[in-house]
C-alpha cells in the first residue's frame, strides 16, 4: 500500500470508531455516482430519436465532430458506468471477505482520479449538447441581417413552445424535401389570422413588423393552411392547430412558409437563444 495515500487517510482520524461511517460514506458516495451514470443511458436509450437530432444538427458544424462527439459520448459514459460499477462490486466483495478494503479502494480512485474525472466532464458536458443546447451554424442569408452566413448560434427546445417573433431551427425534409436544418422567424402560431390587404401582410390584424412580403407570398401561406385543414375566407387564414407560419427575415431572399406554407410544431429542433460566433456579434435573443 502506498504510504502517502494511508497518510491522507490518517489526516481523517480515521479510528475503528468512524471507520463504518467512512465505509459507509465512501459505498453511498459511489452509489450515488452510480445511479446517476444509470439515468443519463436510461434517458439516452429512451431519447434514441434525440440521438438521430443530434447527428443532424452537429453535421451542420462538422461532420468529423458529429462521429467524434458521439463515439466519445458512448465510450465516456460506458467507462465511467464500469468504473463506478467496479468499485461498488468491490468494495461488497471486500467487505463480504473480512478485508480492510478502506484503503485499497481510497488508493485505486487517488490513481485513477484524472482519467475518471476527464470521462465524466464529457459525459456530462455532450449529455447537455444532445439533449438540452444545442450549436446550429447559419447557412445561407435568408435571416440577413439578423443572421449571417457561418454565424453559430445555440438552439435548445427544453420546456419551448413557439411564438411570434422566435427565431427557430426546424427539420426542412416535409417541405423541401432535403435533409438540411432551416432558420427562420416565427410570424404567426396556431389560432393566427393571417390576411393580407393592400399589399401588407397582417396577424391578427395588425401590420407584420417585416413587410416585403407579395401577394404569390401570402398565397403560398394561404394554400398550406387551406391543404392542412385549416378555417380560411376571402383573403384571410387561420393557422391550424400544432402548426406555424415562418419567414425569413430577407423576405426576397428565403424558402420558407409563402413557398410551402405552415410548419408542424414537431418538426421544430429549438429556439435560437445565443449567438456565439463571431464573438463581435455575441448576444443573447
Amino acid at each position: 500500500m502506498n504510504k502517502e495515500y494511508i497518510a491522507e487517510l490518517e489526516n481523517e482520524n480515521l479510528t475503528p470508531k468512524n471507520l463504518i461511517e467512512v465505509k459507509h460514506r465512501m459505498l453511498t458516495g459511489n452509489v450515488i455516482m452510480l445511479s446517476v451514470i444509470s439515468a443519463i443511458i436510461l434517458v439516452t436509450l429512451v431519447g434514441i430519436p434525440r440521438i438521430s437530432i443530434f447527428a443532424k444538427i452537429f453535421k451542420s458544424i462538422s461532420s468529423v465532430f458529429q462521429v467524434i462527439g458521439l463515439l466519445v459520448y458512448f465510450i465516456s459514459t460506458t467507462a465511467i458506468f464500469v468504473y463506478y460499477l467496479y468499485i461498488i462490486i468491490l468494495i461488497i466483495y471486500k467487505n463480504h471477505k473480512g478485508d480492510e478494503w478502506v484503503y485499497d479502494i481510497y488508493n485505486f480512485k487517488k490513481k485513477t482520479d484524472i482519467p475518471s474525472f476527464t470521462a465524466k466532464c464529457l459525459t456530462i458536458f455532450l449529455f447537455l449538447l444532445i439533449f438540452f443546447l444545442n450549436p446550429c451554424t447559419v447557412e445561407g442569408l435568408s435571416m440577413y441581417d439578423t443572421f449571417d452566413e457561418g454565424d453559430k448560434v445555440i438552439c435548445t427546445d427544453v420546456f419551448y413552445y413557439p411564438k411570434k417573433n422566435d427565431v427557430v431551427i426546424f427539420d426542412s425534409h416535409n417541405y423541401s424535401g432535403r435533409d438540411e436544418l432551416y432558420i427562420k422567424r416565427v410570424v404567426a402560431t396556431e389560432g393566427d389570422k393571417v390576411s393580407y390587404e393592400n399589399n401588407i401582410l397582417y396577424i391578427n390584424g395588425i401590420k407584420e413588423e417585416i413587410q416585403r412580403v407579395d401577394y404569390s407570398n401570402f398565397m403560398g401561406i394561404y394554400r398550406g393552411i387551406k391543404n392542412n385543414n385549416g378555417e380560411y375566407g376571402e383573403n384571410y387564414a387561420i393557422v391550424p392547430k400544432n402548426m406555424i407560419v415562418v419567414l425569413g427575415d430577407n423576405r426576397e431572399n428565403s424558402y420558407d412558409s409563402g413557398e410551402f406554407g405552415p410548419i408542424k410544431i414537431s418538426d421544430i429542433y429549438g429556439k435560437v437563444i445565443f449567438r456565439l460566433y463571431p464573438f463581435n456579434k455575441i448576444r443573447f435573443f
